[in-house]
């Protein structure tokens, strides 16, 4: 009756819809980004222009509250990867050009490295 037609036009949307987020979603994965990786000292606040991944090297003792380092890993749109630490530029990088999706798992093993 009225009732499973109308639930057919909801699951044909769904379908729509779910088939046009996947597309882009496809499209947006290709996209070529650059990454870069380096080591910093800095007891600032650390920033990049991109996504910046941060952990600490070594053990979390009174020796790294006096000088902290940290491997960072950044995902930028710009091949010319800056990291600052507080206002002063620590790391000017050329990025290499990888698909999103490679950045993103790259990310993800650099976390748990």
């Amino acid at each position: 009756g009225m009732r499973r037609r109308r639930d057919i036009c909801t699951h044909v949307a769904a379908v729509m819809l779910f088939r046009r987020y996947k597309r882009a979603l496809e499209k947006l994965q290709r996209r070529r980004v650059y990454v870069a990786e380096a080591e910093v000292e800095c007891g600032q606040r650390l920033t990049a222009n991109g996504e910046l991944y941060v952990k600490p090297i070594g053990r979390r003792d009174l020796a790294f509250f006096a000088n902290p380092r940290y491997r960072v890993f950044v995902i930028s749109d710009v091949r010319r990867i800056v990291i600052k630490c507080g206002s002063y530029d620590v790391v000017e990088a050329e990025g290499e050009e990888v698909p999103l999706a490679t950045a993103k798992f790259l990310a993800e093993r650099f976390y748990e490295s």
